[in-house]
């Protein structure tokens, strides 16, 4: 898996995590607008856990990456550019919840387990495994697999 994403700062102080060129670049505030957050968390594992989910996620979409490459397609916006919703096609935002709900199922697996409350951590366990198939799902939906096809026979 790559993990050497480059890491910069645009003109709003926001981290941005610089992805491969042809997946979306992430960034720290796409997932701290989504999750609250704790703000104990430090900001490098915030941006740590980001990476981690992107290289999972290039990773399980390498195949599709590779057909796409060899049908011209150099971006995954242009994927299919007529589906849209607002002004992002809908394949980079379907990569975008992939990567950050993967992002926040790993902090909420990995958060202070030395919780006061047990049903507290159970919790944040069962929310961590809703965001993994939440992750899982918006994945499948981008590499065709949760697509009704109807043929006409």
């Amino acid at each position: 898996m790559d993990t050497n994403f480059a890491v910069f700062t645009d003109t709003r102080d926001n981290l941005i995590i610089e992805n491969d060129g042809f997946y979306p670049d992430m960034s720290l505030e796409g997932l701290t607008d989504r999750f609250a957050i704790d703000g104990d968390i430090k900001q490098s594992l915030l941006v740590s856990f980001i990476k981690l989910a992107m290289s999972r996620c290039n990773a399980a979409l390498q195949r599709n990456k590779s057909q796409w490459l060899k049908k011209g397609i150099k971006k995954l916006a242009e994927v299919d550019p007529t589906q849209t919703l607002g002004n992002q096609p809908e394949s980079e935002m379907l990569y975008n919840n992939a990567v950050y709900f993967a992002a926040y199922a790993e902090i909420c697996s990995t958060q202070d387990r030395s919780q006061r409350n047990l049903v507290e951590a159970a919790e944040r366990l069962d929310r961590a495994a809703i965001y993994q198939q939440k992750s899982t799902y918006a994945l499948g939906q981008l590499s065709g697999h949760g697509k009704i096809q109807v043929r006409l026979l």
